[in-house]
């Protein structure tokens, strides 16, 4: 089966299941934070960024509750999207509910150059003796 990439993508989404369910605020945040990196490491990827995102819990009953929201300007950073998510999360998340099923989605999606915030990987600070070592080390030198 030939596997096909996108050229480009005007949603991203990323769910992930966690077990065992919780209702621990910083738990299911951080789950839901991983997700939103993980989108937007796929926006940068394909040279994107987004201009609003979604977001949904489902609880251990299988009941989804979930807010969509438009950023400021178009980005592809997980912090720029997280100061927006925060406060709608602490709204979104109720007391004492049981919560498997963290999803974000990253939609109208725009095609834009990597920013200028990124960090440039300059040249290998060492080889590796042979094929079978560990990565090369790389310093990162940020702008």
């Amino acid at each position: 089966m030939a596997r096909f990439e996108h050229e480009t993508y005007h949603t991203i989404q990323k769910v992930k299941t966690f077990t065992p369910a919780s209702s621990q605020h910083d738990f299911i945040f951080a789950q839901l934070a991983k997700n939103i990196e993980n989108a937007c490491i796929k926006l940068r990827k394909y040279q994107l960024a987004t201009e609003r995102v979604l977001i949904f819990l489902r609880s251990q009953d299988f009941h989804d509750t979930g807010l969509e929201m438009d950023l400021s300007g178009p980005t592809s950073f997980p912090n720029d999207i997280l100061r927006v998510v925060s406060p709608a999360f602490d709204d979104l998340l109720a007391s004492g509910t049981l919560y498997r099923v963290a999803y974000s989605a990253l939609a109208d999606n725009v095609p834009g150059p990597l920013p200028s915030r990124l960090c440039h990987l300059t040249q290998p600070v060492m080889s590796p003796p042979n094929r079978f070592s560990t990565p090369l080390l790389t310093l990162l030198a940020c702008i």
